[in-house]
């Protein structure tokens, strides 16, 4: 696992867990693959 993708791991498992936004949900497959581009990986 690159640092990329555990960057974007870290951000998901943030917004999956997320008790101030009201609404948690685990990220979908292209919200992941989003975050690893985000961070630089693909």
């Amino acid at each position: 696992m690159s640092l990329y993708q555990f960057a974007a791991v870290v951000d998901g498992w943030n917004a999956a867990h997320d008790t101030e936004g009201g609404t948690s949900s685990a990220p979908t497959a292209a919200e992941f693959d989003e975050a690893k581009r985000m961070h630089g990986d693909g």
